[in-house]
């Protein structure tokens, strides 16, 4: 009687062939949650605009700007402050990948604009801060729209300096 003493070459192939389809699949599904994830930036967006506001009110001789812009490899949110001689920058934080898709919904509720890499498309949005009341200074937009595997909506709070995820 013949004993076994291992695998077949077609038992090798086939369990080589079914771990090379689920690493695939593993990593075709990582990436698109890392992708596209809306609400997560617009929470961690959110975050940052709530720290200028808080930073504003907190430091009453420096004025505080958040500027959020798109580079080529994703989105980032960066803290300027200026006091009567000179402007530092602080901290910048990247938010999320350039796959995302974001529209700035103007004042009107009609118009907006793409934050992107076309001609007609703006790459840099700043958002300034009252020292006394944390209100916008630069209020140009009521909402930002976030698109992307899901899609999300930013509010924004003229008189408070608010932003409420919707």
């Amino acid at each position: 009687m013949k004993k076994n003493l291992g695998f077949s070459l077609i038992e090798l192939i086939i369990t080589v062939l079914i771990l090379g389809i689920l690493s695939t699949a593993t990593a075709v599904s990582i990436s698109n949650i890392r992708r596209g994830d809306a609400i997560g930036f617009a929470k961690s967006l959110t975050t940052a605009l709530e720290r200028a506001r808080l930073e504003s009110l907190s430091r009453p001789k420096e004025t505080v700007t958040a500027v959020l812009s798109r580079e080529a490899d994703g989105y980032y949110i960066t803290y300027y402050y200026q006091n009567e001689t000179e402007k530092k920058e602080g901290d910048s934080i990247r938010l999320g990948t350039a796959q995302l898709g974001i529209t700035l919904v103007k004042e009107d509720g009609i118009t907006s604009v793409n934050m992107g890499t076309e001609p007609a498309d703006i790459t840099k949005v700043e958002f300034k801060y009252s020292k006394s009341t944390g209100a916008f200074l630069t209020y140009t937009y009521q909402t930002i729209q976030i698109t992307g595997r899901n899609t999300a909506s930013i509010k924004l709070v003229k008189e408070t300096g608010r932003c409420f995820v919707q």
